[in-house]
């Protein structure tokens, strides 16, 4: 290793990115480092781009002040600066011819790389020898808790499991020629744990059963004897595997419940003292063996068929490109020619670096001449991904005994003096380490006013008796804090703070961070409930109404008598209630209750279904079937609605990839093929649904949130239990002694398999599982667990720039979760903030809006766009911006004039979050269910709409919330609930805008007289609800005009 290395330890918030590209300017501007001769790579996309970005403009800087470097600013982008993957492909592209390539890469992600992995397997499943192998590793996985074919929610199955091997193999150069070595070894690790055999006394699933049989024989005849009805406990075992053996599972073997009562012991100690010796058992042993053997035996082939099918189509994958690129630079003769390439090698977040791509590294290190190595240890949270935290541990305490350099970023540039006092003083007790504490900086020296009701760190109690009541108290405590926001800086350079502006806090500037994508679903579920807008890149696109809907019917068109589907699209398409389809099916020689007119689409997609894709089916499913009018009247949000027919486009876009995968693949595609290939999105979840932020609280997990920052963070998984991996498939280093230029020798994969499906939880109770973990590879795996947690504890907590609140069930912490195990997380934390009861009233469930809290008060409701005003109202400015259109006549003969007015209002919310967005090909697709296809009055209602946003911007648009819903109470005691089409912030205050078709059918005084009462009471709510009074508009959107409004003067 001839490379001079430094390894900069970057804290969160402690100015990595800065530190980076001061590092790249010195290599370019003053230590003569060329730009071709730069290999710099970030852990995304996107942080390549900014990165590039920076270093650019400082070479143009200087080039401006120095005519000399001119040249530097036309080299600037040959510096390689990317992700890994995409640099190896550079590299991999030249030299293809010499790899046996074909210089067109056609490089796939890990997402479609994971999607094949699962479409070979069913081709491997084909094969009659594999077949067998399937069967007996399927019926001993089901004895373990493992899933057949698993959907969401389901257990893992024997496919997963190969998968994850041959995914951590790949990442760590294992040949699939040495699994059946690892098979052995991984049992022999599992048995290391389980306890000596008495060969004298041997307990096998036989005798258990037959013993466990006769107990359940002997208490029937108990109570039967003395009259009394049977237990549930003793209900439940009589239907259990007990007696049925083909069900049996090994955890059954474990459960003692009921057994041990005073009144039955007598008849149930023999049982019991089996019950207690079951890892003894050679029938459990042999099962645990073989399935290991079987799940390895598949892994092997299922990677020998990828790499083939792979290479025969020619794709490539990320791993390829690692390992071909490793290839490249250990070859003496390929090096020689791009060593020069590699003078100055700067490597970001290194501590997420997996084993082969520190192989990588570590060639590269050899020629180059300065090395950086940028990262934190206490944020390697990404074991999951192949990452190896303890690789990484290694690596950096052999540098420093090497004497490479070794230094810390020292100062916070992210919180603020409390949020990082609290940090500082958590942390260095967690990580047992003073130097983990940051210093703070001058411009963040603020605090929180001291008249405020938040401070800057605390602790919120949630009450309740189940999730659903936790939750919703979080949402309670949420809409009471937001009725009179806490203040933060209003600009980035804060300054202390008598200096500062401030502004107070909105909800998109609100983080809550989650365990799990089933804790996003269910908190963002909560708050849309509560009326708190709330956005997340979630997964459950196969979960929504509109989805289901759409794969009803493309089912029917499929088999028109599957009765699932007719419920489904029954309740859903025709909106009957299930009541509807069950009373017609139970009736005698019944007949599908479909429509005739939707009938008659499913026959005529079922007769032309054989000359079709799946993505073209689905497409003629949705527009003929017109599903897209019948979701939209589902809700009474644009936004909401826009949000539906968004998913639809997703499912559209999956079936598409479906179809792309197959035909390169050179397979068939089919129904039944895509409806898995959604499965295995959803198992994964991965069937993202669409959706943007806009001013919404922000909901995902800790591993998402890494790299980012938020004025205030709710840390909401402190609850939940620490997991630990000993039953997994895991990579891991054989060797003793770890050598840096050779990270890849001896790395072995090992699988232990849980034999109740664990998931990895730590439970008081006595049990198998528990034992396991207090002895040997247990008590490390705990410790690597322990070790894993307080680095998510460290990213999730250090997220907060000027409020961090920990929430916390009121209850006793669960036994291993982050409260049990790190105590001081709450030292010094405030947990005596007064809260009001909630209220009675709740708001309708929305999407992306902000919401307006309800008092608590049950009151008539008053419904705003129902009322009549009179004449209130007069026209001040009638301002013209747009032409008047006719509206087109079979939209008026058809009465469709409604449906068309809320196909407006969703294109007018959508262009007002998307500026500079195509509106006529959104007008047209929007358009095309009515049969509107004059392109002239698209055109100009597009026209009109662009008019219309760009005059808004004209008058000092600076906020804008489109479906606003209110739900407020007068002081008569009524509820006004509804919700403001638009409301925009512009110089001269707020303005309510109603969009408004304007048929013609009324002169301009008979419109205000329809709208003036909707328009008031809009005014009235956003005053009671503590805003000032607003000016108000009616948006005529055929006429291409704004009418400004006030009330008459008596």
């Amino acid at each position: 290793m001839t490379a001079k290395i430094q390894f900069i330890s970057a804290g969160a918030g402690s100015g990595k990115t800065y530190t980076i590209t001061e590092a790249l300017n010195r290599a370019l501007l003053e230590e003569n480092f060329s730009p071709d001769s730069i290999f710099a790579t970030t852990f995304t996309k996107k942080a390549a781009q900014e990165l590039l970005q920076r270093v650019r403009e400082k070479v143009l800087q200087t080039v401006a002040a120095d005519p000399s470097k001119q040249a530097l600013a036309l080299q600037i982008n040959q510096a390689k600066i990317g992700t890994l993957h995409s640099l190896c492909a550079i590299y991999v592209e030249r030299f293809a011819f010499e790899l046996g390539l074909s210089p067109k890469l056609n490089i796939i992600d890990e997402q479609h790389a994971e999607q094949m992995l699962y479409e070979v397997f069913e081709q491997l499943a084909d094969v009659e020898a594999v077949q067998n192998m399937i069967e007996r590793a399927l019926a001993t996985g089901l004895r373990f808790g493992f899933g057949k074919a698993g959907f969401k929610g389901e257990s893992t199955t024997i496919i997963d499991l190969a998968v994850k091997l041959v995914q951590e193999a790949r990442a760590n150069a294992i040949a699939p020629e040495d699994f059946k070595k690892m098979a052995q070894s991984s049992w022999q690790a599992y048995e290391s744990l389980l306890p000596a055999v008495d060969e004298n006394n041997e307990i096998n699933l036989k005798s258990y059963l037959e013993l466990a049989k006769a107990t359940v024989r002997n208490l029937e005849e108990v109570y039967a004897a003395k009259n009394r009805d049977f237990p549930g406990w003793l209900k439940k075992l009589r239907s259990s595997s007990f007696v049925d053996p083909q069900r049996f599972k090994w955890s059954d073997w474990e459960n003692d419940e009921g057994l041990s009562g005073k009144a039955v012991l007598p008849y149930t100690q023999l049982l019991l003292s089996f019950k207690d010796r079951y890892d003894e058992c050679s029938d459990f042993r042999n099962d645990l063996k073989q399935f290991i053997e079987d799940i390895f035996a598949l892994a092997e082939g299922l990677a020998v068929r990828y790499q083939a099918e792979k290479r025969k189509i020619g794709y490539i994958d990320y791993a390829d490109l690692e390992a071909y690129f490793l290839n490249i630079i250990q070859n003496p003769a390929y090096l020689s020619a791009i060593a020069p390439e590699f003078a100055f090698v700067l490597v970001d977040e290194f501590q997420d670096t997996n084993p082969m791509q520190l192989a990588i590294y570590s060639e590269l290190f050899k020629v180059a001449r300065k090395v950086t190595l940028v990262g934190d240890l206490k944020q390697a949270i990404y074991g999951f991904r192949g990452a190896s935290p303890e690789l990484m541990e290694l690596l950096i305490n052999k540098l420093r005994q090497q004497g490479h350099k070794i230094t810390a970023l020292e100062s916070s540039w992210r919180s603020t003096s409390e949020v990082l006092a609290y940090s500082n003083q958590l942390f260095t007790k967690v990580f047992n380490d003073q130097q983990v504490a940051l210093n703070l900086v001058e411009k963040n020296n603020w605090q929180v006013p001291a008249e405020q009701f938040l401070p800057a760190v605390s602790h919120w109690p949630l009450l309740g008796k189940n999730a659903a009541e936790y939750a919703k108290d979080l949402c309670h405590k949420l809409q009471q804090l937001m009725q009179k926001p806490p203040l933060i800086p209003a600009n980035k350079d804060v300054g202390t703070t008598e200096s500062v502006t401030m502004r107070p806090l909105r909800w998109r500037d609100i983080v809550i961070l989650e365990n799990s994508n089933a804790d996003i679903r269910a908190t963002v579920a909560a708050l849309q409930q509560a009326g708190i807008p709330a956005v997340a890149e979630q997964s459950g696109l196969t979960e929504q109404a509109e989805v289901i809907l759409a794969l009803a019917a493309l089912q029917l068109v499929i088999e028109p008598d599957d009765t699932l589907a007719q419920a489904e699209f029954i309740t859903l398409y025709q909106q009957q209630g299930l009541t509807t389809w069950l009373k017609n099916v139970l009736q005698p020689e019944s007949t599908l209750s479909i429509t005739e007119d939707a009938q008659q689409v499913l026959r005529d997609l079922h007769q032309a279904k054989l000359h079709l894709a799946p993505e073209e089916l689905l497409s003629l499913v949705i527009t003929k079937l017109k599903l897209a009018d019948i979701i939209v009247s589902w809700d009474g949000s644009a936004y909401q609605s826009e949000q539906r027919l968004a998913n639809l486009d997703a499912l559209l876009n999956y079936a598409q990839d479906y179809s792309q995968l197959k035909q390169a693949m050179r397979l068939p595609v089919n129904i039944n093929g895509f409806y898995n290939f959604l499965k295995n999105k959803a198992k994964k979840d991965l069937d993202l649904q669409q959706g943007s932020a806009g001013d919404a609280v922000q909901v995902m997990t800790v591993h998402a949130a890494k790299g980012l920052e938020w004025p205030m963070v709710i840390a909401n998984f402190l609850d939940k239990q620490i997991k630990h991996r000993l039953f997994s498939v895991k990579a891991l280093n054989s060797d003793v002694e770890y050598q840096i230029e050779q990270p890849l020798q001896g790395r072995a994969l090992r699988f232990l398999p849980s034999y109740k499906a664990s998931r990895g939880t730590v439970d008081k109770k006595d049990s198998l599982e528990k034992r396991m973990l207090e002895q040997g590879l247990g008590v490390n795996e705990l410790q690597q667990a322990l070790s894993e947690a307080k680095r998510e504890l460290y990213v999730a907590l250090t997220r907060a720039k000027h409020y961090l609140v920990l929430s916390r069930l009121d209850a006793e912490p669960a036994n291993f979760s982050f409260y049990d195990k790190f105590p001081e997380i709450l030292t010094g934390v405030p947990s005596n903030l007064t809260w009001h009861a909630p209220a009675n009233t709740q708001p309708q469930a929305q999407i992306r809006w902000r919401a307006i809290s309800a008092l608590d008060r049950s009151a008539r409701k008053i419904t705003p766009s129902a009322m009549h005003g009179g004449q209130q109202l007069c026209v001040v400015v009638k301002q013209q911006f747009g032409q008047n259109l006719t509206i087109p006549k079979q939209v008026v003969a058809n009465k469709q004039e409604s449906q068309l007015g809320d196909r407006i209002h969703q294109v007018v919310s959508w262009a007002v979050s998307n500026p500079g967005a195509n509106l006529e090909k959104r007008c047209t697709a929007l358009l095309a269910d009515f049969g509107i296809q004059d392109q002239e009055f698209i055109a100009a209602l597009s026209n009109n709409l662009n008019a219309f946003i760009q005059h808004l911007h004209a008058e000092g648009l600076s906020s804008c919330h489109s479906e606003l819903p209110i739900n407020v109470v007068n002081p008569a005691g009524q509820e006004i609930s509804g919700s403001i089409d638009l409301l925009v912030q512009l110089e001269d205050g707020w303005l309510i805008i109603d969009h408004k078709l304007f048929s013609g059918q009324n002169t301009e005084t008979e419109y205000l007289e329809n709208y003036a009462g909707q328009l008031l009471a809009y005014k009235q709510a956003l005053m009671l609800a503590g805003m000032p009074a607003a000016n108000m508009a009616i948006h005529a959107v055929t006429k291409g005009a704004l009418y400004k409004l006030a009330e008459h003067q008596v």
